[in-house]
Order: structure tokens, then sequence, then C-alpha cells
């Protein structure tokens, strides 16, 4: 089998070879940036949050001189990312502007058993090098109470963190299919690429609107290398669960979203602003740009040399999507995501390890 065979059946050894390069003596940066196709803005303005901060929220403090804010190279000093943000804490919704009359509330709840489909179309570059264009059906479903066994009685119902509120969603995988022509190598490929159905991604929307949460679990049998393009597909899916604020909102209001979870196998803390563009009846278009901040220097990424830590890292996700109000996910849009790391290997030196990967989703979800 040729070289280029094996990158496109997904082996392990080929697609970490391509994701994965080491340079002796790296140029100075200030933060690790990825080839062609990253955005050349930071999503998420630090000025920007303290605006947003001084507008009355809790919004939190980005001067990275003090040390509390977030840091140049993108990884926080220890404990510093618990005073942005804990984990198990509940997301913070800053309002910053709030737009245009007329304004309204935007938040809603989800009600068990809300059902939609939807297709993600993801093209992966990794490196240098890019994946065939795929398309990911998803059935997303709001996760109904277990009913008690025949014959007992329903047992009391757990009380839960005040973080963790509002409802379970599960998304599963229920077919995939190349949109770009990969020549004779394309039946093979897809053959490994099906042994991804019946993957799924857990999480939990919560009152505010926030996706939080995310779990990836890959079907037993999936070839490994398929979790970089479900967590392309998470990533997309978080970007489509919308914060709101408390406050009523129009057109050309703004507001920041602080949340702690996981990304590309980091602890992070994620900015997320969101800006509300434009208002036609109960459809709204939002423009949503992510900056995400690693919580320590580790990074748990297969393939990765024992011992390897964080000297930069970088995360950001661009979308611009279109969402029914009420609705917990939008119902289509696009976002871009980046992803670029340096890491020094156990024993230190001149060597980094770079990590570099960006994922273009377009994502279009059904009527319910």
């Amino acid at each position: 089998m040729t070289q280029k065979s094996r990158a496109l059946v997904l082996s392990s050894v080929a697609l970490l070879a391509l994701a994965f390069g080491c340079e002796d003596k790296p140029k100075e940066t200030k933060s690790a940036a990825p080839d062609a196709g990253a955005g050349q803005n930071p999503a998420v303005d630090p000025n920007l949050a303290e605006a947003v901060a001084a507008a009355g929220s809790k919004a939190p403090q980005a001067d990275a001189s003090a040390g509390d804010g977030p840091p140049p190279n993108g990884i926080f000093e220890p404990g510093k990312a618990d005073l942005q943000q804990k984990l198990g804490d509940a997301p913070k919704v800053a309002l910053g502007e709030a737009g245009a009359e007329p304004r309204q509330v935007l938040g809603g709840s989800v009600t068990p058993g809300w059902r939609q489909s939807g297709t993600f179309e993801v093209t992966l570059r990794l490196g240098r090098a890019q994946l065939p264009g795929l398309a990911i059906s998803l059935n997303i479903e709001a996760q109904k109470p277990k009913a008690p066994a025949a014959g007992l009685a329903a047992p009391a119902p757990a009380a839960e963190p005040a973080a963790v509120d509002g409802a379970p969603f599960s998304a599963k995988v229920s077919d995939i299919k190349l949109t770009s022509d990969v020549g004779p190598q394309g039946k093979e490929l897809l053959v490994q690429l099906s042994k991804m159905k019946g993957s799924r991604i857990d999480f939990r929307v919560l009152s505010v609107g926030v996706g939080v949460d995310f779990k990836t679990e890959l079907v037993k049998g999936a070839p490994a290398d398929l979790e970089m393009v479900l967590r392309a597909v998470s990533e997309a899916l978080e970007s489509s669960a919308v914060g709101f604020p408390k406050e009523p909102v129009g057109a050309g209001g703004y507001w920041l979203v602080t949340t702690r979870g996981a990304a590309g196998g980091a602890d992070v803390v994620s900015y997320q602003l969101v800006k509300l563009e434009k208002v036609d009846g109960d459809q709204l278009t939002l423009n949503v740009s992510t900056k995400r901040y690693s919580a320590s220097t580790k990074l748990q990424v297969a393939g990765l040399p024992p011992g390897a830590e964080l000297d930069q890292f970088q995360s950001t996700t661009e979308a611009k999507l279109t969402l029914v109000k009420g609705q917990p996910l939008a119902n289509s849009g696009t976002t871009k995501q980046t992803f670029a790391a340096a890491l020094i290997p156990a024993g230190g030196g001149d060597q980094r390890l770079a990590v570099q990967s960006v994922a273009d989703v377009t994502l279009t979800l059904g009527k319910q």
C-alpha cells in the first residue's frame, strides 16, 4: 500500500505523522499559530473583556500584566485559571451592550424528547495535510428521564449541583460520506469511515443556553484516529449551543460567555464573544468568536511522547450561525476551528513538538 493510501485509510502512523512535527530550533513567537486557514485576529480581544467587565458584569478581568488575565502564551500559571473560572462552576454570561430596540429575552428551556437530525460537512487539515471532505449525519436528542422498572416505585430524584442544570443531550453518528473525489482509494476509505457509525457526543444544554460537558465516544471497532473528526463535530456543536444573557437584547447587542471545559485534549477556560447581528422574526443571526486558554501544561493527545508539556497553546473558533428563538441549537451555520500547540519533550532542550489542525465545518439541522 502506498503512503497516500495509508493516509487515506487513516492508519494511526500516517495520521500522526501528518499531525505532529518536530523542530530543533523553533522561531521566537508570542503564540503558537497554525498554517494557512487560521484567523489573523484574536477571537476575543482582552480589551473587550475588560469593557464587558466595566459594564457592570462579573466578566473576568483580562489584565495579563496583573497575572490574573488570559496569558500571552495561552497557558495559565498554576492556579490562575481558577481565578477566571473553576471546574464545575456555572458559566458566566456578561452583557456588554444591549443593542437596538426592540429588545427581547432570548433564552429558553428545552423539553425532554426534543429531536433533530443534521449534517456536518467537515474539512480537516492536520499540519500540512488535508483529509478528504466528509459529510457526517447526526441524530440529536434531549434525553428523557429513564422510567423505573415495572413494579418498582420511582426513585427520589438525586440532587444535582447548581452548575449542572438544563437538559442532557446525545448526538449519535448515523451516517458518514465522502464529499470529495479521492480516486480509487475512496471505496477503501469509506469502509473505514463507516466504522464510525454509532459513535456519540454527549453534552448538556443549560438554562442559559450554553452547551457544557461535551464528551466524545467512538463506537467500538472504529479507528482511533477518527476521534479527531468526531472532536471537530463536537466543537461545532458546542459553538451552536449559544448562551444568552438574562437581560433583553436587540440587534447589535453583544455579550461574553466564560466557561471551563475540555478542548483539543486540554483543560481550558473559554471566552466566547456572541454578537447578535440581525433579528428577523424568530430567526436570529449570530457571530460567535471563541478563544480558549489552557489551565495547565498538560495535553492529552494520542501519539504524544510521554512527559511532553505545553510551551505555547492556541485554540479558537469563529462561527456565523442562524438560530430560531427558543431552540437549543443553531439550525445552520459555519465554523472555523484552529488549534496549535508547541510542546517541550521530556528532558527539555531546544526541540519543540508542533501540533496543528484547522477544521472548517458547515452545519445544517433539519426541522424538529
